[in-house]
This record gives C-alpha cells, sequence and structure tokens, in this order.
C-alpha cells in the first residue's frame, strides 16, 4: 500500500497562550529595562526577596559594622 495517498494536515497551531496577571515591574527598585512582562514570577520573587534581604539584613548588618568600626558616638 501507498502511504502518500493520506491528506497533508498542517501542523496543529500552538494553543493560545493563558492571560498573565498583571506585571509587577521590578525597575522599581532596580535599574532593568522597562520590559516588565518579560520577567518570570520566579524571577520576581527572588527580586523581591533580595530587595527585603538588602533592606532588611544588610542595610542594618552594613550599619552595625560602621559603628563598630567607628567607635565614636554619633550625638556629639
Amino acid at each position: 500500500s501507498d502511504s502518500s495517498t493520506y491528506p497533508t494536515t498542517p501542523p496543529p497551531a500552538p494553543p493560545p497562550t493563558p492571560a498573565s496577571p498583571p506585571c509587577i515591574h521590578p525597575s522599581t527598585y532596580l535599574n532593568l529595562p522597562p520590559t516588565p512582562c518579560s520577567y518570570s514570577p520566579q524571577l520576581l520573587l527572588l527580586l523581591q526577596v533580595l530587595h527585603h534581604l538588602l533592606l532588611h539584613l544588610v542595610l542594618p548588618l552594613l550599619l552595625l559594622l560602621h559603628q563598630l568600626l567607628n567607635p565614636l558616638p554619633l550625638l556629639h
């Protein structure tokens, strides 16, 4: 039997992409290019966690280290 008698059907169209939730613009605190929807939710979450750690962990440690290295009182 000849298999070339089957009609050539075009490949099925890709399914429509689901409506994505509104993107959080990460460039509010990072100098990132203004392409908000190109970042994955995992990356946005990672950026938010890093930003939170920077504000609440790194900066207090830097202030503490600064006070330890400079034992002069801040109030003159």
